[in-house]
């Protein structure tokens, strides 16, 4: 049915008759075919295997410097106070050593371990 369709209705945009063996490929008629745009390429370019210079800094403007010393000074302030704290924390478990209180000493060496958490932390961010 459908042979017969497409056998019965005529189309007077292809001429059958110049091609009685049948159409060409494309790549041989390209004529017969609605033309093709081709891609946007934006560049052939190819970057591979060269060198390129390492990007410049730009000079830091006054606020970029007060805030790193501000930064600065943070991480020293940070970096003593968990000393301090950490120095504390070991007297603290030296004195409940000496009276023997288990539980001092058992509070203490949890204190230490959690100064020892915070300057670790404070290592990474700094």
């Amino acid at each position: 049915e459908r042979e017969s369709l497409l056998q019965s209705t005529a189309d007077d945009t292809f001429p059958l008759e110049e091609a009685p063996n049948g159409v060409l490929d494309e790549r041989q008629d390209g004529a017969r075919y609605p033309h093709r745009a081709r891609a946007a390429i934006t560049s052939t370019d190819s970057r591979v295997g060269r060198t390129w210079d390492a990007p410049v800094q730009a000079p830091e403007s006054a606020a970029d410097q007060a805030l790193a010393k501000l930064l600065r000074q943070r991480n020293q302030l940070c970096g003593s106070v968990a000393r301090a704290a950490m120095s504390a924390e070991l007297a603290a478990m030296a004195m409940a050593v000496r009276k023997r209180d288990a539980d001092g000493i058992a509070e203490s060496a949890a204190a230490v371990i959690e100064c020892l958490g915070a300057q670790v932390a404070g290592s990474f961010s700094a």
